[in-house]
């Protein structure tokens, strides 16, 4: 008889001595439980079965995660006093911004692998997932790294309203160059995103949340705080690369008065 960490397995669970590729499929290694309960299966089509092809070309790409946290505190106020003002902002958006400036200048982010070749693009396309009773949808801004924030703001706006009444055009869901997951809002605080049309970068924000942080003159303070991430192609760059993107975000975001909206604050 055969033993486990859980217990002997008695003859009848024991596994075949050629071991677990003797067995006809994974489904019977499911258990008796299992084996006897009513079922019903259905297949994907539509939007679920388009996620489930691109996650399963997305898992063969060799992906790292990195991570930083980024105090919110100044940016919420930025947000705030702009709504004040009747110019209300999406997170989304400053998110957007900061990510179009930061790629400007770093180009080789701007990218992605086809075969054993690298393509590097001369506009920065951000595709943003959104959620929708469809599933898990791509929406493109188009050239952010040549606009300003207001500009960003009021192209993602339009994209929602298109995408809630169902009348995206196929230049809203193509030709993005990098990919923005934005749950700010949620209670969710770190995530690995895969990356998806073999670009080289896919940026995740995590939910915000009041902690105590070190300040000045190691003064602790309550600020608003959340995890940006980075998920890099290492087909196409290494951590390094990585590592100052997330830094230059901070920076920005952290700052926004100084990089994102100088001429309003």
């Amino acid at each position: 008889m055969n033993s486990t960490p859980c217990g002997p397995l008695t003859s009848s669970e024991e596994i075949p001595a050629a071991g677990f590729g003797a067995l006809p499929r994974a489904g019977r290694l499911l258990g008796k439980e299992l084996a006897t309960m009513n079922e019903r299966r259905e297949k994907m089509t539509g939007m679920r079965k388009i996620i489930a092809d691109n996650m399963r070309v997305s898992a063969q790409i060799p992906q790292a995660l990195g991570a930083l946290r980024i105090d919110m505190t100044a940016l919420l106020s930025c947000s705030e006093k702009l709504k004040a003002e009747g110019r209300g902002v999406s997170m989304t958006s400053f998110l957007l911004a900061a990510l179009g400036q930061v790629l400007r200048e770093n180009p080789s982010l701007n990218s992605r692998f086809e075969g054993d070749e690298v393509i590097y693009y001369d506009e920065v396309n951000a595709g943003v997932a959104v959620a929708n009773d469809a599933g898990l949808m791509i929406v493109v801004v188009k050239g952010i790294d040549r606009k300003d924030l207001f500009t960003i703001d009021t192209e993602f706006k339009g994209l929602m309203q298109r995408l809630r009444a169902k009348k995206l055009r196929m230049e809203d869901i193509t030709g993005s160059t990098v990919t923005l997951s934005n749950l700010s809002k949620e209670k969710l605080q770190m995530f690995s995103s895969l990356i998806t049309n073999q670009e080289c970068l896919i940026v995740g924000m995590g939910g915000v949340g009041k902690e105590p942080v070190v300040i000045a003159d190691d003064q602790i303070a309550v600020r608003s705080v959340a995890n940006l991430m980075v998920n890099m192609n290492h087909i196409i760059i290494d951590g390094m690369p990585a590592a100052r993107f997330l830094e230059m975000m901070q920076e920005r975001l952290e700052h926004p008065a100084e990089f994102l909206v100088p001429s309003t604050l």
